[in-house]
């Protein structure tokens, strides 16, 4: 089933309290690393994306279908109850931080898509990572008048 990014638990050690994740979180963020490392292996990358490419992120997160859902079994259906979208992308961004990309702040662009899948979908998330080409940065043209002499 996928995961999301629950929100942190307030833990006290040595007397001092801090925001920690909770182990389902830890767990989760551990699985989408190590498919992470072997995708990166898989596909023959060596190192992450440098800070100075722009990303796409596209995540699909099929959910189980419950008994009780409505319409077309065969089609998957967008599901409108928790997780959130945003804490489903913030786990998977966070997790391949340093194995598919330096940082996650090089991510420009996220979709993010809940469905509830079809009678024959098992649970799971796919994960698409598209390096986009560099904005070019050009140099407009002077406006200055040419000075053409008599």
């Amino acid at each position: 089933i996928p995961g999301h990014q629950e929100r942190p638990r307030i833990v006290r050690i040595a007397g001092f309290s801090r925001m920690a994740d909770t182990k389902q979180s830890v767990n989760w963020k551990a699985l989408v690393k190590l498919c992470a490392e072997k995708a990166m292996q898989d596909a023959g990358l060596p190192a992450p994306f440098g800070p100075d490419v722009p990303l796409t992120l596209t995540i699909t997160a099929v959910f189980p279908r419950p008994k009780s859902a409505r319409g077309d079994k065969t089609l998957r259906q967008p599901k409108l109850t928790k997780p959130d979208w945003d804490n489903i992308g913030k786990a998977i961004s966070d997790a391949m931080n340093g194995i598919i990309y330096a940082d996650d702040c090089a991510i420009d662009c996220a979709i993010v898509s809940k469905v509830l899948g079809a009678e024959n979908d098992a649970p799971h998330t796919r994960v698409a990572v598209t390096a986009m080409a560099p904005l070019a940065t050009t140099r407009r043209p002077s406006r200055k008048p040419s000075r053409a002499g008599p």
